[in-house]
């Protein structure tokens, strides 16, 4: 998880700079979100690195039990800028996948 935020109507104004910050790739600035809170819907922002750059998605993670997460963006991360969220985030944070080739 690269950022959160919690998603209700209190939290409007900084959920509004989450999304912006995600779309304008303000990476800096995103990596400072860590409001999740446990009984509140959340904002999660997740960042997946390959070989051309990587992906971030931000998911909605409800509080509900029985709601499922819903995907609400995807943003396209090039190479360039993918480096500076490598810059961002310490190497102990990333996990990698299992391997998808045969």
């Amino acid at each position: 998880m690269y950022a959160c935020t919690v998603a209700d109507k209190k939290n409007k104004p900084r959920l509004e700079e989450f999304f912006n910050n995600v779309k304008t790739h303000d990476w800096r600035s995103l990596n400072s979100f860590s409001d999740w809170k446990g009984d509140k819907n959340n904002m999660e922002a997740f960042v997946v690195r390959c070989a051309s750059g990587g992906v971030m998605f931000v998911l909605r993670n409800p509080y509900e039990l029985y709601e499922t997460d819903e995907l609400y963006l995807l943003e396209n991360i090039s190479s360039a800028e993918m480096a500076e969220v490598e810059r961002l985030v310490p190497s102990t944070s990333w996990h990698p996948g299992p391997s998808v080739l045969a």
